[in-house]
Protein backbone atom coordinates (compact mmCIF):
# COMPACT_ATOMS: atom_id res chain seq x y z
CA UNK A 1 0.00 0.00 0.00
CA UNK A 2 1.17 3.47 -0.48
CA UNK A 3 3.35 4.57 2.28
CA UNK A 4 3.95 7.53 4.60
CA UNK A 5 7.60 7.99 5.42
CA UNK A 6 7.92 8.32 8.84
CA UNK A 7 11.34 10.30 9.78
CA UNK A 8 13.99 11.87 7.39
CA UNK A 9 17.46 11.55 6.26
CA UNK A 10 20.15 13.77 6.94
CA UNK A 11 23.23 14.57 5.46
CA UNK A 12 26.83 13.86 6.80
CA UNK A 13 28.51 17.13 8.11
CA UNK A 14 31.15 17.30 5.24
CA UNK A 15 28.12 16.50 2.91
CA UNK A 16 26.37 19.59 4.63
CA UNK A 17 29.49 21.42 4.14
CA UNK A 18 29.76 21.30 0.39
CA UNK A 19 26.07 22.00 -0.25
CA UNK A 20 26.87 25.45 1.71
CA UNK A 21 29.62 25.94 -0.20
CA UNK A 22 28.20 25.52 -3.56
CA UNK A 23 24.30 27.94 -2.88
CA UNK A 24 22.86 28.59 -4.32
CA UNK A 25 22.11 25.93 -6.14
CA UNK A 26 22.67 26.14 -10.16
CA UNK A 27 20.83 23.34 -13.15
CA UNK A 28 23.56 20.80 -13.29
CA UNK A 29 24.51 20.73 -9.79
CA UNK A 30 22.81 17.45 -9.18
CA UNK A 31 24.34 15.78 -11.76
CA UNK A 32 27.94 16.51 -10.72
CA UNK A 33 30.25 13.57 -10.39
CA UNK A 34 32.43 14.72 -7.37
CA UNK A 35 33.03 12.47 -4.43
CA UNK A 36 30.71 14.89 -1.93
CA UNK A 37 27.33 14.59 -4.65
CA UNK A 38 28.66 11.07 -5.22
CA UNK A 39 28.14 10.76 -0.86
CA UNK A 40 25.34 12.45 -1.21
CA UNK A 41 23.25 10.41 -3.20
CA UNK A 42 24.82 6.79 -1.19
CA UNK A 43 23.13 8.64 1.99
CA UNK A 44 20.26 9.40 0.97
CA UNK A 45 19.79 5.89 -0.98
CA UNK A 46 21.00 4.13 2.00
CA UNK A 47 18.27 5.48 4.73
CA UNK A 48 15.72 6.30 2.50
CA UNK A 49 15.57 1.97 1.69
CA UNK A 50 15.28 1.96 5.77
CA UNK A 51 12.85 4.53 5.88
CA UNK A 52 10.48 3.34 3.04
CA UNK A 53 10.87 -0.33 3.33
CA UNK A 54 12.71 -0.69 0.12
CA UNK A 55 8.97 0.12 -1.10
CA UNK A 56 8.38 2.96 -3.94
CA UNK A 57 7.02 6.25 -2.27
CA UNK A 58 4.35 6.68 -4.38
CA UNK A 59 2.78 3.08 -5.43
CA UNK A 60 4.19 1.20 -2.36
CA UNK A 61 5.27 -1.72 -4.22
CA UNK A 62 8.46 -3.56 -3.44
CA UNK A 63 11.25 -2.81 -6.07
CA UNK A 64 11.81 -5.81 -6.93
CA UNK A 65 8.20 -6.04 -8.16
CA UNK A 66 8.60 -3.39 -10.75
CA UNK A 67 11.66 -2.09 -11.34
CA UNK A 68 14.71 -0.69 -9.58
CA UNK A 69 14.84 2.04 -7.18
CA UNK A 70 15.84 5.79 -8.36
CA UNK A 71 16.30 9.43 -6.16
CA UNK A 72 13.11 11.09 -7.12
CA UNK A 73 12.92 15.36 -6.47
CA UNK A 74 9.06 15.24 -5.36
CA UNK A 75 9.03 19.78 -6.41
CA UNK A 76 11.43 19.08 -9.87
CA UNK A 77 14.86 20.29 -10.12
CA UNK A 78 14.35 20.46 -14.02
CA UNK A 79 17.24 20.27 -15.78
CA UNK A 80 19.76 22.75 -17.83
CA UNK A 81 17.54 24.26 -20.28
CA UNK A 82 13.90 24.32 -18.07
CA UNK A 83 15.38 24.82 -14.27
CA UNK A 84 12.81 24.48 -11.83
CA UNK A 85 12.65 24.60 -8.34
CA UNK A 86 16.71 24.70 -7.90
CA UNK A 87 16.36 25.99 -4.42
CA UNK A 88 15.19 22.54 -2.76
CA UNK A 89 17.65 20.24 -4.94
CA UNK A 90 19.40 18.85 -2.04
CA UNK A 91 16.26 19.68 0.27
CA UNK A 92 16.30 16.26 2.25
CA UNK A 93 12.11 16.44 2.47
CA UNK A 94 12.06 16.58 -1.09
CA UNK A 95 13.55 13.49 -1.80
CA UNK A 96 12.59 9.88 -2.32
CA UNK A 97 12.88 6.84 -3.54
CA UNK A 98 10.66 5.74 -6.49
CA UNK A 99 10.87 2.49 -9.00
CA UNK A 100 10.92 3.23 -12.41
CA UNK A 101 7.48 2.75 -12.96
CA UNK A 102 6.45 5.64 -11.33
CA UNK A 103 9.40 7.93 -11.94
CA UNK A 104 9.34 7.80 -15.45
CA UNK A 105 9.96 11.61 -17.02
CA UNK A 106 6.79 10.50 -19.46
CA UNK A 107 4.48 10.23 -16.41
CA UNK A 108 5.25 13.68 -14.94
CA UNK A 109 6.75 15.76 -17.87
CA UNK A 110 6.67 19.19 -17.14
CA UNK A 111 3.88 18.53 -14.43
CA UNK A 112 4.19 20.91 -11.63
CA UNK A 113 3.16 19.44 -8.43
CA UNK A 114 3.43 22.85 -6.14
CA UNK A 115 0.08 24.37 -5.64
CA UNK A 116 1.70 27.48 -3.35
CA UNK A 117 5.50 28.10 -3.15
CA UNK A 118 6.94 29.24 -0.40
CA UNK A 119 10.98 29.72 0.02
CA UNK A 120 10.61 27.46 3.20
CA UNK A 121 9.86 23.89 1.51
CA UNK A 122 7.76 23.07 4.83
CA UNK A 123 4.85 25.74 3.76
CA UNK A 124 4.65 24.85 0.05
CA UNK A 125 1.61 23.25 -0.47
CA UNK A 126 1.40 20.35 -3.02
CA UNK A 127 -0.94 18.88 -5.73
CA UNK A 128 0.28 15.32 -5.27
CA UNK A 129 0.43 13.41 -2.15
CA UNK A 130 3.38 14.21 -0.78
CA UNK A 131 5.38 10.93 1.01
CA UNK A 132 6.68 12.86 4.21
CA UNK A 133 3.35 15.27 4.51
CA UNK A 134 0.20 13.68 3.96
CA UNK A 135 -1.36 10.59 5.44
CA UNK A 136 -1.98 7.47 2.99
CA UNK A 137 -5.23 6.83 4.55
CA UNK A 138 -6.88 10.35 4.01
CA UNK A 139 -6.21 10.26 0.26
CA UNK A 140 -6.83 6.78 -1.16
CA UNK A 141 -8.33 3.14 -0.73
CA UNK A 142 -8.13 -0.19 -1.93
CA UNK A 143 -10.21 -2.56 -4.17
CA UNK A 144 -9.43 -6.46 -5.15
CA UNK A 145 -9.90 -6.94 -8.96
CA UNK A 146 -10.11 -10.44 -9.59
CA UNK A 147 -6.22 -11.28 -8.62
CA UNK A 148 -5.29 -7.08 -8.73
CA UNK A 149 -5.80 -4.45 -6.16
CA UNK A 150 -7.21 -1.29 -7.47
CA UNK A 151 -5.93 2.35 -5.91
CA UNK A 152 -8.86 4.53 -5.42
CA UNK A 153 -9.30 8.25 -4.82
CA UNK A 154 -10.62 9.40 -1.86
CA UNK A 155 -9.22 12.93 -2.55
CA UNK A 156 -8.87 14.78 -5.10
CA UNK A 157 -4.85 14.96 -3.89
CA UNK A 158 -5.37 11.07 -4.36
CA UNK A 159 -7.33 11.57 -8.01
CA UNK A 160 -4.15 13.43 -9.26
CA UNK A 161 -2.06 11.20 -7.85
CA UNK A 162 -3.36 8.15 -8.94
CA UNK A 163 -3.86 9.69 -12.61
CA UNK A 164 0.11 11.27 -13.07
CA UNK A 165 1.70 8.47 -11.79
CA UNK A 166 -0.82 5.61 -13.90
CA UNK A 167 -1.22 3.86 -10.23
CA UNK A 168 -3.94 1.67 -11.70
CA UNK A 169 -1.53 0.14 -14.89
CA UNK A 170 -1.45 -3.08 -15.09
CA UNK A 171 1.83 -3.35 -13.73
CA UNK A 172 0.46 -1.82 -10.90
CA UNK A 173 -3.13 -3.45 -10.15
CA UNK A 174 -1.66 -7.52 -10.61
CA UNK A 175 1.93 -6.51 -8.59
CA UNK A 176 -0.45 -5.09 -5.57
CA UNK A 177 -3.20 -8.00 -5.78
CA UNK A 178 -0.36 -10.46 -5.69
CA UNK A 179 1.44 -8.49 -2.64
CA UNK A 180 -1.89 -8.32 -0.34
CA UNK A 181 -2.81 -12.21 -2.01
CA UNK A 182 0.89 -13.42 -0.43
CA UNK A 183 0.01 -11.47 2.94
CA UNK A 184 -3.53 -12.60 3.53
CA UNK A 185 -2.25 -16.30 2.30
CA UNK A 186 0.73 -16.01 4.98
CA UNK A 187 -1.74 -15.58 7.29
CA UNK A 188 -3.73 -18.50 6.71
CA UNK A 189 -0.22 -21.05 5.74
CA UNK A 190 3.03 -21.69 5.80
CA UNK A 191 4.91 -19.37 3.47
CA UNK A 192 6.61 -21.75 1.30
CA UNK A 193 2.44 -23.05 0.53
CA UNK A 194 1.49 -20.07 -0.45
CA UNK A 195 4.49 -18.97 -2.59
CA UNK A 196 3.50 -22.63 -3.96
CA UNK A 197 -0.49 -21.34 -4.43
CA UNK A 198 0.53 -17.98 -6.18
CA UNK A 199 2.96 -19.20 -8.82
CA UNK A 200 0.90 -21.70 -9.44
CA UNK A 201 -1.13 -21.62 -12.79
CA UNK A 202 -4.10 -24.49 -12.12
CA UNK A 203 -5.53 -22.64 -9.43
CA UNK A 204 -8.50 -20.23 -9.77
CA UNK A 205 -9.49 -17.30 -7.97
CA UNK A 206 -12.29 -19.60 -6.71
CA UNK A 207 -10.15 -22.36 -5.74
CA UNK A 208 -7.90 -19.80 -3.59
CA UNK A 209 -10.87 -18.49 -1.82
CA UNK A 210 -11.71 -22.07 -0.64
CA UNK A 211 -8.75 -22.88 0.43
CA UNK A 212 -8.86 -19.34 2.76
CA UNK A 213 -12.23 -20.60 3.77
CA UNK A 214 -11.03 -23.84 4.40
CA UNK A 215 -7.74 -22.96 6.44
CA UNK A 216 -7.74 -22.27 10.41
CA UNK A 217 -5.22 -18.66 10.66
CA UNK A 218 -2.25 -18.42 12.15
CA UNK A 219 -2.42 -15.04 12.59
CA UNK A 220 -4.94 -11.88 13.02
CA UNK A 221 -5.78 -10.20 9.74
Amino acid sequence: MIPKINGRTRYSNSVKKHLRKIKPWQAGAWDKQNNNIKLLKTQLRNQLLILQNSKCAYCGLDFNETSSSELEHIAPKGGLKIPKYLEFTFTPLNLVLACHLCNSPIKKGTFDPVIHYSQNYKECTFKIYHPFFDNPDVHFDYVFSGFGMIVQNKTLKGRDTIDLFDLNSAAHINARGRNKLMDILKAALEETQAEEILTSTSLTSEQIADILKSTTYKKTL
